[in-house]
């Protein structure tokens, strides 16, 4: 099915987070009710036969609004996004996002439960009090595990947007969140968003960076802490739908420091899969999917070089023990050879990976 997503940028949300300018991120005024019907108009009666007809029957969409707290709008506001949504082709589906703290209304629960809602997805950030409480949330772990009860009543599909690199928050409460989560009833249907958090220009977290009060993770850093992130959240069974922010010019223009790389979401993946390897099989050899080579070899052979970090093992004899399946033997060496660099390389954003550092966070 396909999505047209619709960007409110803090519509609604209850307070202002540290961290958060979400017009920078999307490069975009949030759109109007009118704007959104009139957009939906167009994408339904714009899908054209091979003669330049519209088609009869439109196929259905998902309409997705994301950046604000959905269920925050002021009520009025809220219907007319609603009634919005009903010039979408039959069968089409609703997404949203909204603030845990917005969730208490019934009679709007009642109302949005008549929506056909593909899911409501709950902006977190994270579980742990003393990082929402220094990230200027407004809310406790205990709002979140309601807020999906509360929606899941209504028989409403729910996912749960968690971040990584808070203030206060390290990889320990990052995971715990997960633990948290895991105790919920169907918590393998909660699928999950991992963001990066990022210091961007004109926030209070850009004061906090420049006074010395707070420091970001690293490419790096981001990356390994998110690969045992990843990890658990495999191990738990929870569906990952995203990890990283979307790419626009405006969100890299207004990045400060921190986390930023347009495929973090690969780097995370390369360190799950690496600290995998190296857990399961300490000295090798690895069997791998060819179909996962690039998450490995890819990025300056950022999941090599983690490999050999962790094991202890130079780059090349880690290239030696990795047997890719599905292709054939004699092209596995000379076409992952030419995606490694030298010994002395770079990681991910140029990053050095020092083959002397065994012990990884």
């Amino acid at each position: 099915m396909r999505r047209i997503p619709f960007f409110l940028s803090m519509k609604g949300c209850p307070s202002r987070c540290v961290y958060c300018d979400q017009r920078e991120i999307t490069g975009a005024e949030p759109p109007s009710p009118r704007d959104v019907a009139e957009t939906i108009f167009t994408r339904s009666r714009g899908i054209s036969s091979g003669e330049g007809q519209e088609t009869p029957s439109p196929e259905p969409f998902e309409v997705c609004f994301f950046g604000g707290s959905f269920t925050c709008l002021p009520r009025p506001l809220l219907r007319e996004y609603l009634q919005s949504f009903r010039k979408a082709p039959p069968g089409s589906l609703l997404r949203f996002s909204t603030h845990p703290r917005c969730l208490d209304d019934a009679s709007l629960l009642e109302e949005l439960e008549t929506y056909p809602i593909s899911a409501a997805e709950l902006g977190a950030a994270s579980l742990d009090a003393r990082v929402l409480i220094a990230s200027h949330r407004n809310h406790d772990g205990e709002t979140v595990l309601s807020g999906i009860e509360k929606l899941r009543a209504r028989n409403m599909p729910v996912g749960v947007q968690l971040m990584l690199g808070l203030p206060e928050q390290d990889l320990s409460s990052a995971l715990e969140d997960l633990r948290r989560l895991a105790v919920l009833p169907d918590s393998r249907q909660l699928p999950l968003r991992l963001y990066p958090c990022l210091v961007l220009a004109g926030t209070e977290l850009e004061r906090r960076f420049h006074q010395g009060r707070y420091e970001p993770l690293s490419v790096e850093d981001a990356a390994i802490q998110g690969g045992r992130w990843f990890l658990l959240a495999k191990k738990l069974e929870f569906p990952v739908l995203r990890i990283g922010l979307q790419e626009t010019v405006s969100l890299r223009n207004s990045v400060v420091a921190g986390p930023y790389h347009p495929a973090l979401g690969e780097l995370v993946r390369g360190s799950a899969l690496a600290l995998e390897l190296a857990e399961t099989t300490p000295r090798g050899p690895w069997v791998v999917p060819a179909a996962q080579r690039s998450l490995l070899t890819g990025h300056g052979g950022w999941g090599i070089r983690l490999l050999s970090r962790i094991t202890g093992a130079e780059p090349v004899e880690v290239l030696r023990l990795l047997f890719w399946t599905g292709e054939e033997k004699n092209q596995r060496r000379s076409d992952s050879s030419k995606s490694m660099p030298g010994n002395k390389g770079n990681g991910p954003h140029g990053a050095k990976v020092d083959n002397e550092e065994r012990k990884v966070p």
